[in-house]
């Protein structure tokens, strides 16, 4: 009995193994199974050229584009003076009304040098309800700024400075821009300096 049974299990084994190997050779082409249809070939042929994202002969760094801009790229520090406590019905009923204290409050942000005459371009929400802004360049020097202009909507500000011959960064075009090129973000967050 014992027999029969170790029989009949190696010829079923035998039989699945005969039938895994037709189906294999018969259905599953192996350059079929790694490449796809023609199409998918073709089409990871083509895509086979993007495999390398940096160009053999190219810097495969921000060196050179960082110190390009990293002499134009600003430290923005604000002052506001902020009343608080009017609003708050909390406030007025642990120490009544008008006891609120104006107080000063600290900003800090970027900004990039856009013409060697000292206007700078920063964001809205940095100098947003400042009374005081100042700037720091990249070489310590400190300058008092006035707000030219702001638009809440795009976040963009404008800032002037009385100084000249600043180095500036060039307003590139943006339709020459491809999807998937490198970005460089200089600036100051965080209140650290030329990161």
């Amino acid at each position: 009995m014992k027999g029969k049974s170790l029989i009949a299990t190696l010829f079923i084994a035998l039989f699945g193994a005969l039938v895994g190997l037709f189906i294999y050779t018969r259905f599953l082409d192996r350059e079929t199974l790694l490449l796809g249809t023609d199409k998918e070939k073709k089409e990871i042929e083509e895509n086979a050229r993007y495999a390398n994202l940096v160009p053999q002969s190219g810097v495969n760094d921000f060196t050179f584009a960082a110190e390009a801009t990293v002499h134009a790229v600003v430290h923005v520090k604000t002052k506001a003076t902020v009343d608080y406590g009017n609003n708050n019905p909390l406030y007025e009923f642990f120490y009544g009304p008008g006891n609120s204290k104006p107080r000063e409050v600290r900003g800090f942000g970027s900004g990039v040098i856009v013409s060697e005459d000292g206007y700078i371009v920063t964001n809205n929400h940095v100098i947003d309800a400042a009374d005081e802004v100042e700037v720091t360049l990249n070489d310590k020097r400190t300058f008092s700024a006035e707000v030219l202009g702001r638009d809440p909507s795009t976040d963009i500000a404008l800032l002037k400075i009385k100084a000249s011959e600043l180095p500036f960064v060039k307003f590139g075009n943006s339709d020459d821009i491809r999807l998937g090129q490198w970005v460089l973000a200089v600036g100051n967050p965080f209140n650290l300096t030329s990161t």
